[in-house]
């Protein structure tokens, strides 16, 4: 069977794979008594919706104005390489709630729901006496809402600090919309005057229409700053701030060309801020890899529990509280369907950064949120005139892609210069072949890995 036959045959796949075999809820955690239950931090998690990594001033972006988010920095940790498990809201969002990458827990498309059978924070943390409450885009199907303890949706946020049980520690989930498309402009800066300070990344073109389109969604990220800034004047009027970890992060990349729907770090880089007063040293800043699987063993593990060691995920405990913490060697990610199919995979270490493309046959296709867009329309007016750089026609037109793509980002952080067939980078591109390989196969991927590591060989004799 050749690789795109199986390909095909695979996609069919993608909303049941993984399943067999996972343990469900019937794992046995025992619970704390009440008198230790009072003793739990409280959890708050915040997740905004399609926002890059550089779309935060704390993270030296001059353009946008966030104090809120800044304030957290500032009493607490940011984390400077921290990264999406996959470009698509859904199935990120059920990559955080489980600790494993989506391809493994049948969740891989947009939109799939979270199985029924399918063991997420929710279960580890109630087994722990916590109440749960969420609201606002959970982005995980209907079945799900019926998990948590209090299910606010577009209530006000104020009724679950009213009415939650005073003797639980709580887990809040709040997912905010901002900075997501549409965008709706004017609100704060006027239209014909995009703010001068924005800095055009190297994947997009510098005209006026892309310039005004950032200018929009950095105006997103404000009005998201704002709401912010109410929860946590909600958690200080409430007296929750002392025993209280906040984290706030991103599903994914902003919703432009290149990031949101692919594999390069503006689709997967992202925010990822964490406040603790009294555990975590304020100000501190670490460039360590993060995925945001990770989130999940974390989050069991400040609850008084043992992560389950089929977890994907590696808990950053250690490093919030300042002590001794075995950085990952890498970060992984996937896409799968999201507006239409495109199989990728990739592992991203300190410096290298390997994307496997399954479908190289077609072009780039952005996602329809992103087709809509000025920026894109601009991408393909500069096409239709010949005056699209070289390197960014490359990206966005050249047909079939390269079915491996090899980056250097220490020389190349924009990754425009493929570096797969240099073979002064062999040596680099096995490890990271070997790296993805092990990976998707230890994590069941319903793709076939780039290559047979070198300890299948052995079993195969």
């Amino acid at each position: 069977m050749n690789r795109r036959t199986f390909v095909r045959n695979l996609s069919a796949a993608l909303g049941t794979a993984g399943l067999a075999g996972r343990p469900g809820f019937a794992d046995p955690i025992l619970d704390p008594d009440a008198t230790a239950r009072r003793s739990l931090p409280n959890f708050v998690f915040l997740i905004s919706d399609d926002q890059s990594y550089s779309g935060l001033s704390c993270d030296g972006n001059p353009a946008v104005h966030t104090p809120n988010i800044d304030r957290l920095a500032s009493e607490g940790i940011r984390m400077t390489r921290a990264f999406a498990p996959s470009p698509s809201c859904s199935p990120s969002r059920s990559a955080i709630l489980t600790g494993d990458p989506p391809h493994e827990t049948g969740t891989s498309r947009f939109r799939s729901p979270m199985p029924a059978g399918q063991k997420t924070i929710l279960e580890y943390l109630k087994s722990a006496g916590y109440y749960t409450g969420a609201f606002k885009k959970v982005h995980q199907g209907t079945e799900f809402w019926t998990r948590w303890d209090f299910k606010g949706l577009h209530k006000p946020i104020n009724l679950f600090f009213e009415s939650r049980p005073k003797d639980r520690p709580f887990y809040l989930h709040i997912g905010y919309h901002d900075p997501h498309r549409p965008y709706l402009p004017g609100e704060r800066y006027p239209e014909k005057n995009p703010r001068a300070s924005i800095s055009v990344p190297p994947f997009l073109p510098d005209t006026p229409a892309v310039r005004k389109d950032i200018s929009h969604y950095y105006e997103a990220i404000e009005r998201l700053d704002m709401h912010v800034g109410r929860l946590l004047k909600l958690l200080e009027d409430h007296e929750l701030v002392e025993n209280t970890l906040l984290v706030f992060t991103s599903d994914q990349g902003m919703s432009f060309p290149g990031a949101k729907g692919t594999l390069y770090d503006p689709g997967l880089h992202v925010p990822l801020i964490a406040r603790w007063p009294g555990k975590i040293q304020p100000g501190h800043v670490s460039s360590d890899l993060i995925s945001l699987e990770d989130l999940a063993p974390t989050w069991i593990e400040a609850a008084g529990l043992r992560p389950p060691t089929f977890m994907d995920g590696k808990s950053f405990l250690p490093l919030l509280l300042g002590k001794a913490f075995q950085p990952r060697e890498a970060i992984f990610a996937e896409r799968n369907y999201h507006t239409h199919l495109d199989l990728i995979r990739c592992v991203r270490t300190s410096r290298f950064k390997l994307i496997h493309n399954y479908l190289p046959e077609a072009p780039y296709r952005p996602l329809s949120d992103i087709a809509r867009s000025p920026t894109w329309r601009s991408i393909e007016e500069l096409a239709r005139r010949g005056q699209l750089a070289p390197t960014l026609y490359q990206r966005y037109f050249k047909a079939p892609r390269p079915q491996e793509e090899f980056y250097d980002l220490q020389s190349d952080p924009n990754e425009l210069t493929n570096l797969a067939g240099d073979p002064k980078y062999k040596d680099e591109l096995l490890h990271h072949q070997v790296l993805l390989s092990r990976w998707m196969i230890r994590t069941h991927d319903f793709l076939p890995p780039p290559i047979q590591p070198p300890e299948m060989d052995m079993l195969m004799e």
